[in-house]
């Protein structure tokens, strides 16, 4: 089961990711590539 705090974390995590993405998209792309692989 998934805790609110998890939830509440990963949100902030995505909205920061989403600013930095406005900011440096390129550098935000390669980022979320390195993440996933």
């Amino acid at each position: 089961m998934i805790s609110i705090n998890y939830l509440f974390s990963l949100k902030i995590i995505i909205e920061f990711v989403l600013k930095l993405s406005k900011l440096k998209p390129i550098f935000s792309y390669s980022s979320l590539i390195n993440y996933q692989y």
